[in-house]
This record gives structure tokens, C-alpha cells and sequence, in this order.
């Protein structure tokens, strides 16, 4: 009967760089080497099961080399990460000490298993019970991230007769296995003992080639992004070396806007029609079709206090695409690292500010602070604007009011429970007259009337995609951070 050997990676990770190639190629062995087992054979032994009798392992480790075994894999799919390694001199300051390493790795099913299976091979009972322990005490094969269960199959095993990689001299790749007769002391033969000896491979070991299917080794499947769990919320930490006044919030949604889109001269390729940089500049056909101010947001949230009030400082950026964040611009956006450096930037912008990710998902988890479920009253954290003119002889609060009412028609065309305004603070109050309430290419003569407002509704907001409360904003320069509102709770 055939010795079968089962193999899971538990953590679904395989961490194995092969003979045959260096760190830095970014490839790993794939399958398990029977040298690579049969010298973590030995390592258990030494470390776990130290009362097997040398003869026994001795004999274990001829007879597990009198052939090259058969795989039956799973799917796996290549990966790796990049780290920039610190060299010797990295303390001393000198620029550039450091190197890339490559951390490669291959991705299985967790649940899956690797079966290898030696097809002529018969092992004695105490052997097999021998086989059976190591096995069982066997943490991880390849690098230590690589955890692994392992355990002899039973010869009742069935026995699946499609599917098994074989040698074949013909092969597409090739595997480190151990000659006929290999001793032991060449299986445990060091990296560091080959080198001094001017060895390419161990000794005792053999080139072999198997016949990999094409599926064996496969890239990871692209897919469309569901539109329930497509991100729609991204939202930076701001750092600059002096703070962005709250007044002064407008220029920084407009640096967040230019770092992201760029300019068209620089980015012809990125904004042409139909990609997700021209979505992302509000004016592409994407959003044409449903409610309108569903174009993206960019959005400067201030510090509040302790109470809600303003302290006087923008500390978070955020973007917000209510219907959901192109998949083509999500590497881009979290690729976003300070603000531009332009020199004709106006007054109170902070030239190469940093950004720093913090979320990136739906809106009620991203700004949380902002949303609310259940919540009936909202108030003004940044002013409501508007392009209007208010009636003379008319209250300023009835002039709010239909005015709210107008904007939660664009943002809810189903309808919104109805809705009363209280005026907190106009146009002429020094809260609002503070405020930068014209765009970065607008003169001060294009400024907008501002308010302050307390709204009231009978019932809670309707939700957004997914089911999920969204922010309440609302009115002119409100995809720039102007309108935002934030929940009272109940």
C-alpha cells in the first residue's frame, strides 16, 4: 500500500523560498519539497520527539527517499509584500540605508489539503507509527509563518486516481528531492556549511521535474465590486506644520481635490471620459442618472469641542461618494500622502500638508460622528450657504426654512419627513462672517450668505445605499465642506 502523507496550512499562508531562486525573485516553492519535509522530519526529531531511536529515523528517511513522490494540490495564488529593510549604518543617519526585501508567499484555502503520497512505498509499523508522531508534532513547513497540520493517512484512505501531479521529464517546474541512500547528515547540512563548501545544492539531492496544470499556480480573479461593499468613504488625518483655520476649510477640500485629480495637463490619461479620476471630478455622466448631489463630496471636518462648538482647527479630510468610489481609484486615493505645493495658493492654504489614511469604507463607519439612525435633530457645524436672496420685510427664519426644504428635495427626491428650521446665526453674524465662503478661483465679491441652522424633523432621515445612514449636507459649496450637519441624539 502507498505511504500518504496529509499537509493544511491553517493560517491559509505558505511561506517557502525554493533552492533554486533568491529571496528577492519574489517566488516561492511550490509544491513542498520532499527535501524541504524530510529535513523538518529531522528538526522534530531533534526538538520534540528526541526518544525515536537513530536507527528508525535512519531507516524512515531511506525509504521516504527511494522515490519521488506524487502531489495531489490545491489552488494556490502568489503574493507578496515589500519592506524596506534598515542597513548596518541606518543608525548613523546616512541617507538611503536601507534595502528592499521581498516577503513572498503563496495563498490556499485553509481548510485545503496537500497530499503527497509516495506510491511504492511501504513503511514497517514501527516506522509508520514513527512517521505518524512526527508528523503530528510538525508546527510549520518553509519559514515559521508557514503553520501546518499534518498527519499519515490510513491505507483505508480512498484513493482519488485524477488530479495528481507526477514526475514527468518534460515538466514545468522542478522540485529539490533527496537521492536514493541519502544519509542523514547530508539532510541536515546548513545553508552556511554550503556556501563555505562551494556547493550550488546540497548534497545528496536531485533536480525533478513535475507537470504543474495551469491552474495550479493562478493569479487572484478579478471580479466586479459589489455595489453594497464598494467603499464609499475615505477620510485622512490632516498634519500641516501650522493648523488650517477652520474659516479657512474650503482650501483644504480643494488642496485633497488637486492631490487626487491632479491637473488635466499632468493626468490626460487618468481624467479621460469614463475613468474613475473623470467621476471623481464631478462631472461625468455616472451621476447624471439618479438624484442629483450624488456627485463626490470632499468634505474638511473641524475639532469640536466637548459640547459640538468649533475649536478653530480643520483636523480630518474626508471623501465621500454616496453612491460608491470607483474600484479604478481606490489605490490612488490611498496612495495620497500630503497636500500639493502650489505657489500661487491663496492666503491661510498650507503648502505640502500630510496626509495620513486613516478609514476607508462606508460612510457610517468612517463618519460615525456624522451619522445617525434614529436620530430627528440636527444642527450646523460648518454654515449652510446659499446663492439666494433673501425677500425683504420677510423673517430670515422662513427664508432658511424653504430653503432647507428646497435642498432636502435634491437629496431625497422620495420625500423627507417634514422639517422645522430655527436660525441660529445669519449672514451678518460674526460666526458666519469669518468664514472663506468662495471657491479657490472666486474673488471675496462671489462670497455666499451664510447660516447657521437647527433643523427638526418628526421622523429619522432615510438611509442610503445599503440601508445605512448617511451625513446630512446640504446647501451651495456643499461638496466642499460647506452645510455639513451633525445629530443631536435622542
Amino acid at each position: 500500500m502507498p505511504t500518504q502523507v496529509a499537509l493544511r496550512f491553517v493560517t491559509g499562508k505558505y511561506h517557502a523560498n525554493g533552492w533554486d531562486h533568491a529571496l528577492n525573485e519574489g517566488i516561492s516553492e511550490w509544491p513542498p519539497s520532499p527535501w524541504r519535509l524530510l529535513r523538518a522530519l529531522i528538526s522534530v526529531w531533534h526538538t520534540r520527539c528526541d526518544d525515536i531511536p537513530e536507527e528508525m529515523i535512519d531507516d524512515l528517511l531511506t525509504g521516504l527517499a527511494t522515490e519521488p513522490p506524487e502531489y495531489l494540490l490545491p489552488a494556490a495564488r502568489p503574493s507578496q509584500t515589500r519592506h524596506y529593510m534598515p542597513n548596518p549604518d541606518f543608525l548613523e543617519g546616512v541617507k538611503h540605508s536601507t534595502s528592499l526585501q521581498l516577503d513572498p508567499r503563496l495563498n490556499l484555502d485553509g481548510e485545503a489539503e496537500v497530499v503527497i503520497r509516495w506510491p511504492n512505498l511501504t513503511l514497517p509499523a514501527g516506522q509508520r507509527d514513527a512517521l505518524e508522531r512526527l508528523l503530528r508534532k510538525l508546527p510549520y513547513l518553509g519559514r515559521a509563518e508557514s503553520r501546518c497540520e499534518a498527519w499519515l493517512l490510513s491505507d483505508e484512505h480512498s484513493q482519488q486516481e485524477k488530479g495528481w501531479v507526477r514526475p514527468s521529464e518534460t515538466g514545468n517546474t522542478q522540485v529539490l528531492v533527496p537521492e536514493p541512500g541519502v544519509t542523514r547528515k547530508q539532510l541536515e547540512t546548513s545553508s552556511l556549511e554550503m556556501r563555505k563548501a562551494r556547493l550550488r545544492y546540497p548534497s545528496g539531492s536531485r533536480w525533478v521535474r513535475y507537470e504543474l496544470p495551469g491552474e495550479a499556480l493562478s493569479a487572484p480573479a478579478h471580479c466586479e465590486v459589489n455595489d453594497l461593499l464598494r467603499p464609499t468613504t475615505v477620510r485622512w488625518r490632516l498634519e500641516p506644520t501650522a493648523p488650517f483655520r477652520v474659516e479657512d476649510g474650503i482650501l483644504a477640500a480643494h488642496g485633497l481635490r488637486g492631490r487626487i485629480l491632479g491637473t488635466k495637463k499632468e493626468n490626460t490619461d487618468l481624467r479621460e471620459q469614463g475613468s474613475g479620476v473623470e467621476a471623481l471630478a464631478g462631472h461625468h455622466g455616472v451621476f447624471d442618472d439618479g438624484p442629483q448631489h450624488r456627485h463626490p463630496h470632499w468634505l474638511w471636518l473641524p475639532t469640536l469641542g466637548a459640547g459640538g462648538e468649533l475649536t478653530g482647527q480643520v483636523e480630518d479630510l474626508v471623501l465621500w461618494v454616496p453612491d460608491g468610489i470607483p474600484a479604478d481609484t481606490l489605490s490612488r486615493l490611498a496612495g495620497a500622502r500630503y497636500l500639493p505645493r502650489w505657489s500661487n495658493a491663496p492666503k491661510g492654504y498650507r503648502s505640502g500638508a500630510e496626509l495620513h489614511l486613516q478609514l476607508m469604507g462606508p460612510v457610517d463607519t468612517v463618519m460615525h460622528e456624522y451619522t445617525s439612525a434614529d436620530a430627528t435633530t440636527w444642527v450646523s457645524v460648518t454654515p449652510f450657504l446659499t446663492d439666494r436672496f433673501p425677500k425683504q420685510n420677510k423673517p430670515r427664519e422662513e427664508f432658511a426654512q424653504k430653503l432647507v426644504e428646497r435642498e432636502l428635495g435634491f437629496r431625497h427626491p422620495g420625500g423627507t419627513p417634514p422639517v422645522r428650521v430655527k436660525l441660529l446665526a445669519d449672514w451678518e453674524n460674526r460666526d458666519v462672517v469669518r468664514f472663506r465662503r468662495y471657491r479657490w478661483n472666486e474673488s471675496m465679491a462671489r462670497r455666499r450668505r451664510g447660516m447657521l441652522l437647527r433643523l427638526d424633523f418628526d421622523e429619522p432621515l432615510p438611509k442610503g445605499l445599503g440601508e445605512r445612514p448617511e451625513p446630512l449636507v446640504l446647501g451651495s459649496l456643499s461638496h466642499f465642506g460647506f452645510g455639513l450637519f451633525r445629530p443631536v441624539e435622542r
